[in-house]
């Protein structure tokens, strides 16, 4: 590999590359105009860390945790996430955000690894500000295969007295040892105060 270039630059580039590639073992091609193209011959990072022959170990797994309007169930029994959403905007007159209750479904997916047995799924909120809220807790089955698992479909009646983000931790809690409990994830939902303008002629509620 020969640079016939007589600026400075491209030598001290085509070194670089040379040297590069003589360090990683790769193979050189050619490019259109001036030096090299490395491509390594060596698996990719991914390749590296996937092997199908490993066994399944572990459990339960979330398959997917996401806020949405509704869920329907259709005739073949697939479900529809209706108008999913990870913000909510509340809309008002006054300097601060009034409470409002959010009307919102979170839909839980699980995957049972090779957990098997009773558990129970469990989902505390948590106020922008920290405060803790009413947890909720609903009991499932794991059974089947590894990839057989649960849902969940919660309809939630979230009072929000304050913008900001609403962080919910899922976790699963074994009902033969409780205190294994598992933390899944944690997701937000975040609320969105948009003040409106006042309308000339149209007094504030607030001073009525």
């Amino acid at each position: 590999m020969q640079c016939r270039s007589t600026n400075p630059a491209r030598l001290q580039r085509f070194n670089r590359l040379r040297n590069r590639v003589r360090s990683n073992g790769a193979h050189c091609l050619r490019s259109p105009g001036f030096g090299v193209k490395p491509q390594a011959n060596t698996p990719s990072r991914s390749a590296k860390w996937y092997d199908p022959k490993v066994p399944v170990t572990g459990g339960p797994y979330l398959n997917s945790a996401l806020f949405c309007e509704k869920v329907l169930r259709e005739m073949d029994s697939v479900l529809t996430l209706v108008r999913v959403f990870d913000k909510w905007t509340v809309q008002g007159s006054s300097p601060t955000m009034p409470l409002t209750v959010i009307a919102a479904t979170l839909h839980i997916s699980l995957r049972s690894g090779t957990f098997r047995g009773g558990a129970s799924v469990t989902v505390k909120p948590s106020t922008p500000s920290g405060q803790p809220m009413p947890q909720i807790s609903f009991p499932v089955q794991f059974e089947g295969d590894e990839d057989r698992g649960v849902g969940i479909i919660a309809v939630l009646q979230l009072p929000a007295a304050e913008a900001g983000a609403y962080w919910f931790e899922i976790s699963v809690v074994p009902d033969s040892d409780p205190s294994a409990a598992q933390i899944l994830t944690q997701t937000p939902l975040r609320v969105v105060y948009q003040r409106m303008p006042q309308m000339p002629g149209h007094p504030n509620p607030e001073h009525q």
